[in-house]
């Protein structure tokens, strides 16, 4: 142990120049955010995140995507030592940020009756992950608005159908019945209605409602049209229907 402690900090150089490397191996995104708590493990887990984004950014799985926090008190862990939905939820939304293409890269939207795009800032994973903590909040959210803001930066850029987000990660603790006043299908409708009428019929994302609070095993997928329900702390990059 002692010698593996001596050669630790030659090895860490050698990480940060790219002459070694290092694995995020089978760590989950909030896993290796909670490391950042720990002094010692700060630098790791930056690395570790940093490789986990090269990773996944080869893999070209989640280019087109855009995340909604949910950061409400709700969302805290119900004891201080284990990981939340908050850090699930801001740190899977952090990581969408940098994976989508422009014009969405780097931003998430606020879960909120009046979403917002906000820009994260940050120069490394501790300040981004508490800027995303720091964002508006609240109970519900106006699914209805948060197209509205996608198909506004479509139109405004005249992007291609290619161009637009595929996928809207919402991250919550709540049923997904639960987080709008309105019934889905109502609002699947005229969100529906309103891509047709701006030339975008075949471009409207689908919703990837990911409840947070209901377990902590493998998710299981539940297809609905327009919309997947995920459950539980899991990789970003699994297969949804």
């Amino acid at each position: 142990m002692k010698h593996n402690e001596e050669h630790f900090p030659e090895y860490l150089m050698n990480a940060k120049s790219g002459e070694a490397r290092i694995s995020a191996g089978a760590l989950l995104p909030h896993e290796i955010i909670q490391s950042l708590d720990d002094p010692n493990g700060r630098e790791v887990a930056e690395l570790q995140w940093k490789r986990m984004v090269e990773d996944l950014l080869k893999a070209r799985k989640l280019e087109n995507c855009i995340a909604v926090c949910d950061i409400s008190g709700s969302m805290e862990a119900y004891f201080s030592m284990e990981a939340g939905p908050m850090e699930v939820s801001d740190t899977l939304g952090i990581l969408a940020s940098e994976l989508s293409k422009e014009p969405w890269k780097g931003k998430v939207i606020t879960f909120s009756e009046i979403p917002q795009f906000h820009l994260v800032e940050g120069d490394d994973l501790t300040e981004k992950s508490w800027f995303v903590r720091d964002m508006d909040r609240g109970h519900n959210m106006d699914f209805q608005k948060v197209f509205d803001l996608i198909l506004e930066v479509a139109k405004n850029r005249k992007l291609s159908s290619d161009q637009i987000v595929k996928r809207v990660f919402v991250f919550s603790d709540i049923e997904f019945d639960q987080a709008s006043k309105n019934p889905w299908e109502t609002n699947h409708l005229v969100i529906k209605r309103k891509f047709r009428e701006a030339g975008y019929e075949d471009a409207v994302p689908q919703i990837v409602f990911w409840n947070l609070r209901a377990s902590r095993l493998t998710p299981v997928c539940m297809d609905q049209d327009g919309i997947a329900l995920v459950s539980g702390f899991s990789r970003l990059d699994q297969d949804i229907p």
